[in-house]
């Protein structure tokens, strides 16, 4: 199987418990438009608190992002438990569709939408490319939008928005991370590779 994931690392996420029964896509739920929508200047504070660094995680790869309960966390504490919601708006498109190659390149894309008290507060649109993924996989890479879609709508609203910026991932790294060699067996041949570890 061969993924490239544009976005986050997948993680388990809940969703907010106000959430309607049985509509995981919104569908015909009117919702109000952000500008109608004014916070208070605690819930601000709230949300725009600057991230703490060691609640931060780093792939092997080098991307960092923070754990799904960290955006959850916030919100419950700036919304309540009950005040916020987490939905997809579409279900999973797959492209190009149809043909059985299992070589065949596809984009799997759903958009999802943050709302708090019947306001989109805010949305995004969430894609990963794969190659050779079974059906039974597709469950997994929607799990990993999932995850991408909650992040982003988080950081849209002021939390942990300085995973954004390219300047503040560079000294986190330089700060709470380093490389290291691995050695790996592929195809009966040694092969090394760089990855990232916390320290």
């Amino acid at each position: 199987m061969s993924v490239r994931h544009q976005g986050t690392a997948a993680a388990g996420i809940r969703w907010g418990t106000g959430r309607i029964p049985g509509r995981g896509v919104l569908g015909d739920l009117e919702l109000k438009p952000k500008e109608s929508l004014v916070l208070s200047e605690e819930v601000q504070n709230i949300l725009n608190k600057d991230v703490d660094p060691k609640k931060l995680r780093i792939e092997e790869s080098g991307h960092i992002y923070l754990p799904a309960g960290e955006y959850r966390r916030v919100l419950c504490n700036a919304f309540g438990i009950a005040g916020w919601q987490f939905f997809p708006i579409t279900p999973g498109t797959v492209t190009p569709g149809g043909g059985n190659d299992p070589n065949t390149q596809r984009t799997l894309t759903r958009r999802f939408a943050l709302v708090v008290q019947e306001t989109l507060l805010a949305e995004s649109t969430e894609t990963v490319e794969f190659v050779g993924v079974p059906q039974e996989k597709i469950l997994e890479l929607l799990s990993r939008l999932q995850y991408d879609g909650f992040g982003h709508c988080c950081q849209q609203i002021g939390i942990a928005d300085e995973l954004k910026e390219p300047p503040y991932l560079a000294d986190w790294r330089a700060k709470y991370a380093k490389q290291l060699e691995e050695v790996s067996e592929v195809d009966g041949k040694e092969v090394q590779k760089r990855i990232w570890r916390q320290i």
